[in-house]
Order: structure tokens, then sequence, then C-alpha cells
């Protein structure tokens, strides 16, 4: 049997790994680990996860510093392990899963306008579902036992607790799915966004409430889905197959589908989607008005927590583009320096990522990066695009740059909790300190200068040895690499270059697939040739 293996970072960032029977996996933060974990408290070589020719896992550590865990107790030797437990190593946390294909794990799109009987200019939301009353228009007609009253109550409080901190879509569906199986008592449940641009109808996470059925695959019916979103109505069946609202569904009547409910989620404007749950009777329960009512309403939950995790990645990038705007506006009065400002970011952001830095501080460094040299607007061109040696008073202009930065920096406004605009204007300040003390403006030395100052520090320095200049040409990488050496305890941290050595060891600066992708902004000269190992 084959397994997929889900590897959490401290920052809550997913990769995976696939594993087949017969074979095994190390974890380490080592270039010999067959998974490099980027987390400082993560051994060379932590753990080896082994599978059995039976299907039969394993976990071993392998003599790591920090221990390894499984369910929340050290290991000593070699044990068994089962699905659904969770492996820690240092920060980091592995599950393993069985393994299902993309191609059979997923539903295909579906383009609704396509399909027969349905009209696309009638998706604007037919108010049949009023948020401000709730989906059921006559409440006295619903019994419901008080114990079951509390345990749904106590459901959407618990659902309105985990929305409220999730910063991604998939979390909010998962948390749904989850939430929906418990109260609902489905033995399937499946969310399907609707994208009102081009129509189509996106299924993007489905579960069994049974663990047997774990990782197989099932459809929804597309007739009662269209319906929902066309309608904005809820709605529950209780013999789906003969109700006349959706024809004869074929997908219902394959897979012996009994009841369904289906729910919009609908925000105040717009229908974003469905969550659609139904039960052949074997592993699920029956349905009701009143579980329909409560399903219907975390529904509207979910929706919401969706549209604001959409509105505030919305506002992300538009800030992050006018961050770059800002970094490209100095770069526009000298040719050489094109790019510089993002390829410091992506150098900044891997060694970051290897030191396992919180979510927070790598923003502070990613924008910190962006921003380090905005301050050179302040200085004239002539000395900017200077190809001779510069005069005393001339390198004093280019001295001022990081205060005139750091003070530009602390005028823009921030944004929410995900920037800190004094930080990023502090490290900005004193990416040009050097770690003996000799460096400027302020001469401040070794731990004193900010942690993301002296990342920085490398990745200027290691992007203005290996680019074009006006003065000569970059060097390779190698004998870049040797000068940053020779620097360390004057104008470089050695903790840090060790660090930036590590990345480079591995092989990631010579791909610009592997340094792209540790930024959050998206800008055309990360597509380009501006990020390569020279």
């Amino acid at each position: 049997m084959d397994y997929k293996i889900i590897i959490t970072n401290a920052n809550g960032n997913k990769n995976f790994w696939n594993i087949m029977s017969g074979t095994n996996v190390v974890f380490g933060r080592g270039v010999d680990a067959d998974y490099t974990v980027n987390d400082v408290l993560v051994s060379r070589e932590h753990c080896r996860i082994e599978v059995s020719k039976d299907g039969s896992i394993f976990v071993c550590d392998l003599d790591s510093s920090n221990g390894t865990k499984v369910n929340g107790d050290f290991i000593k030797e070699r044990v068994e392990f089962s699905l659904g437990g969770i492996i820690n190593i240092g920060n980091t946390s592995i599950e393993v899963m069985p393994f299902v294909s993309e191609t059979s794990k997923k539903e295909p799109v579906v383009n609704i306008s396509q399909e027969a009987g349905f009209d696309s200019d009638s998706v604007s939301f037919a108010k049949k579902f009023d948020v401000s009353k709730g989906p059921i228009d006559n409440l006295d007609q619903i019994g419901v036992a008080s114990k079951d009253l509390a345990l749904r109550l106590n459901a959407i409080c618990n659902l309105a607790n985990k929305l409220f901190g999730s910063k991604d879509e998939r979390t909010i569906v998962d948390v749904a799915i989850e939430v929906v199986l418990n109260i609902s008592k489905a033995e399937r449940c499946s969310v399907i966004l609707y994208h009102e641009s081009s129509n189509l109808l996106e299924p993007v996470a489905s579960k069994y409430s049974n663990n047997i059925k774990a990782g197989e695959t099932f459809k929804t019916s597309n007739t009662v889905v269209k319906y929902v979103i066309k309608t904005g109505e809820s709605i529950i069946t209780e013999n789906a197959v003969e109700d006349e609202r959706f024809d004869i569904a074929e997908s219902l009547m394959q897979n012996d589908v009994t009841s369904v409910m289906c729910v919009p989620l609908a925000t105040q404007d717009k229908i974003l989607g469905v969550i659609y749950t139904d039960s052949t009777g074997v592993y699920g329960g029956d349905f009701d008005n009143s579980t329909l009512a409560v399903m219907a309403a975390a529904a509207h939950q979910v929706a919401t927590a969706i549209e604001r995790v959409r509105l505030h990645n919305g506002l992300e990038k538009m800030f992050f583009g006018s961050m770059l705007a800002l970094a490209a506006s100095i770069e526009a009065k000298d040719k050489y320096t094109k790019g510089h400002s993002e390829r410091v970011t992506c150098y900044s952001l891997m060694i970051a990522d290897e030191l396992g830095l919180s979510e927070t501080e790598r923003t502070v460094v990613e924008l910190a990066g962006l921003l380090h040299d905005i301050g050179k607007i302040a200085v004239p061109e002539t000395i900017l695009c200077s190809k001779g040696k510069l005069s005393e008073e001339e390198f004093e202009y280019i001295k001022q740059h990081p205060k005139v930065g750091s003070e530009i920096i602390l005028k823009i406004p921030e944004l929410g909790d995900m920037t800190s605009i004094s930080q990023v204007a502090r490290v900005a300040l004193s990416h040009h300190e050097r770690f003996d003390g000799t460096g400027y403006p302020k001469g401040i030395a070794g731990s004193r200068i900010p942690v993301g100052s002296r990342i920085l520090a490398i990745a200027d320095t290691f992007d203005a040895l290996t680019s074009n200049r006006t003065y000569r040409k970059g060097m390779p990488v190698e004998e870049a690499l040797v000068i940053m050496k020779n620097c360390v305890e004057t104008q470089l941290d050695p903790q840090i270059l060790e660090v930036f050595l590590r990345v480079y060891e591995r092989g990631e600066l010579a791909s610009p697939e592997k340094v792209r992708a540790h930024v959050t902004f998206d800008h055309e000269l990360l597509r380009d040739s501006t990020v390569i190992s020279r």
C-alpha cells in the first residue's frame, strides 16, 4: 500500500511526500536526508518513516538532539505507527495518509452554463435565503430536544471560533466539512465553490464520515447543486431520486443515495458555492429540517469567512503591489540595479525559512527586503550611476539612504496584523550595519543589529557581488561566497552566513523556481531571468 506524508511547518505551511510499500524516508535538516526540514530544532538526520511490504508503518528516531514524538510521547526505539497519529520533530509535524492519485481524488470542474436547463443569468442570487432571518421561515414547526439543541449550538460556536483565526480558504473548507459531518450525521460531505466570472463549479474538498471509506472519492449531484445556486434555497429530500425538483439524478441512483441536504454558501449579496451532504443509510443517519437549519447557519458563517479571507488576500496583494512600485521607483534611476530588491528579498526569505522564523518575522524581512534601498531616491543619479570610486563627500550621500528609507517606510500605513511597519523600518535602517560595529548609520554590532538586518546584509552582499554594476561585471557564485566567508566576524554574521551556505550546498540557489517559491509577492521581474545563480 502507498501513502502520502503531510509535513506541516511552524507557520502552518504544508508540503507532501509520497512513500511506497517496502521503502523508507529519512527526515532531517542536512543534505543527506531524503526530505529536508527547514527547522533549526531538527537534527541533520532526525527520524525515519518505514513502510513494510504489507503496508505496516514504523517510525524510528535517529539519535536526534531534540527527540521524536509520536502522538505526544517521545519514542526510544522503532515503533509501529497508526494512521491518524501525529509525528513531531522540532516545530514540524508529520502525518501519514493513504495515497490517492490526483486524477481520482478530485471531481472535475463543471461549466454550468453549458448544462441544459440552467440559465446562468439567474445566478445573481434569488434572495430565497435571507441571511438576516435564517434559512427556516417557521421555527415553530421544528421540534428539537434540549440535548440536541445544546450540541448543535455548541458546534456552531466551535465553528465560529475555528473560522475566526483561519487565514486561507482550504483551512476554512476543511473545518466546515468536519463540523457539518458532525452535526448532520451525513455519510458524505462536499464543498463546491462557484466561480461567477467563469460560471464554473469547482469541487474543492470532500470527505466520508466513516474512516473505513477514508480516501475514497464520490460524486455529488450536479442537478441538486445547480438548483441550490440558482435559487438560493437550502434543500432537503429523503427520496432524492424521485424528487420532482431534480428530475432523475443519475449520480444519486448509481450511488444508492437516499437522503440529500444542500445549502448555499451565501453572504449578504452573493452565493460562493454550496455545502452538499448525502447518505445511503448505511453509515449516515436521517435528515430533518432542524438539521438543515443548523447546517445552513453554519454555511453562512463559512461563506462570510471565505469572503473575509478573499478580501484580505486582495488587500495584501494590493499592499505588496504598492511596495513593489516603491522599490521599482528607485531602481528606475539605475538600470544596473533592476531586480535587485526582489532578488535580495528572495535570498533573505530563503535564509529566514531555513532559520524557522515566524510568519510575522518573515513578513518583516520580506517587506524590508523590498524597501531596503528606497532611501536612495534622495541620492543624486550622478552618484548612484558613477563608474568610478566615490569621493568621501559622495559616499556620505550614500550613507544617508538607510535613514531616509526608514523615514519613508514609517509613513506607510499598516495592513491589519499582517505588518509591523516600525519593525520593517528598523530592519531597513540597519541593513548596512557591520557585525564588528564599523557599519552605518549607528555603528551597532553583533546581536544589537536586528536579525532581519543581518539576514539582509548577507543577501544584499551576495547580490551585489554576483550582479553586473556600472563599474564591474558580476562575479561567479563560488568566488562571491569565498569573499563572503572572508567577511565573517567583521561585516557578516557567521551563523547566518552558515545558514545561507547550507541553502547553497543543497543546490537551491541554482534553481530559480526554488528561490521564487519563498516569496509572497508576485512580480514580472520574478518571471524572467533576474533570480538565477550566476
